[in-house]
């Protein structure tokens, strides 16, 4: 049950660090907790306008099969808003619209990624977080 002041927010903008989420087995717990926050998301009745940065590491090769089901499913439960925006990493964004494509949006190093038709959010992708791997010679 969500506090009666949750029921006026209006606007969030966040960022997410699930770095589980880019395992190439997804932990069933860090699913859990993602779709929680999604769910926490959909039942505040007055929320209009939604930026949300899922923040993880470079998408393992091959993605994991469940990859976008996992990442935008839990979208799917979110009402209609002014402004449904979810920023990802970019191997991630590729894999999760199957766009190549560029949009990028002025004065950025963002663009906008097409995901199914009739979603109700903005699917835009920005720059991966890389991972140093140690090298030893």
């Amino acid at each position: 049950m969500l506090p009666q002041r949750f029921a006026l927010i209006s606007a969030i903008e966040m960022k997410w660090q699930f770095l589980n989420l880019g395992c190439s087995v997804i932990p069933a717990e860090d699913r859990q907790l993602y779709h929680d926050m999604w769910a926490m998301l959909a039942r505040m009745p007055s929320l209009r306008h939604l930026e949300i940065a899922v923040m993880a590491h470079e998408c393992p090769n091959p993605a994991p099969a469940d990859l976008k089901e996992v990442w935008l499913g839990p979208l799917k439960q979110m009402g209609k808003m002014d402004v449904f925006e979810v920023l990802v990493p970019q191997t991630y964004a590729t894999h999760l619209s199957g766009d190549e494509g560029s949009d990028y949006l002025p004065s950025s190093n963002l663009r906008n990624l097409s995901v199914d038709e009739g979603s109700n959010f903005t699917l835009i992708a920005f720059p991966d977080i890389t991972t140093a791997v140690p090298c030893f010679g």
